[in-house]
C-alpha cells in the first residue's frame, strides 16, 4: 500500500510517498505499519505533526545546507532528512487552465545516490521514531 501526503514549503506543494502494509498484531487485529523501515510504527496523526514542524522550520538557509544549485533537490533533501522512511517525493505543476503540465518524482534510492555522489551532509537518523518527537531532526536552520 502506498500513502501520499502533502508537504507545503513556502508556495510549493510536494507529495511524499510512504510504503505501508497491514500486519497482524499480537491481539489478532491488523495494524498499518511502515513497510521498509526499521521501526514499523505508522500513525497519520504523528506524521501530520512532523510535517507541520517541517513546514514551520523551513527557511532560506535550507539552500545553503543541502545544495544551492537546484530548488527541487534541495527541498527533497530537506524533506528526506526529516522523514527518513519515505519511498519518494514528487511535485506537480499546473498550467494556467488547471491541468497538470509537469510531474517530477525522485525515489529514496535516487536521493541516496545523490547524497553519496555529491557528498551531501545529512543528519543522523539512526534513532528516528515517528512516535517520539524527541528523535526528530526538525530544527530551525540558522538565518
Amino acid at each position: 500500500m502506498k500513502i501520499n501526503k502533502r508537504i507545503k514549503l513556502k508556495d510549493k506543494n510536494y507529495y511524499i510517498s510512504i510504503d505501508c502494509e497491514y500486519n497482524m498484531a499480537n491481539d489478532g487485529h491488523a495494524n498499518l505499519e511502515l513497510k521498509n523501515y526499521k521501526d514499523k510504527y505508522y500513525d497519520s496523526g504523528d506524521l501530520s505533526i512532523l510535517i507541520e514542524e517541517i513546514e514551520n522550520n523551513y527557511n532560506d538557509s535550507t539552500y545553503r545546507k543541502y545544495d544551492e544549485r537546484s530548488w527541487f533537490i534541495t527541498d527533497c533533501l530537506y524533506i528526506y532528512d526529516n522523514i527518513p522512511f519515505i519511498s519518494g517525493i514528487g511535485d506537480y505543476t499546473l498550467s494556467t487552465d488547471g491541468v497538470i503540465s509537469l510531474v517530477s518524482y525522485i525515489s529514496k534510492e535516487e536521493l541516496d545516490e545523490y547524497i553519496k555522489s555529491y557528498n551531501v551532509a545529512m543528519n543522523d537518523n539512526s534513532k528516528f521514531k515517528l512516535w517520539d518527537g524527541r528523535t526528530w531532526n526538525t530544527y530551525v536552520l540558522e538565518k
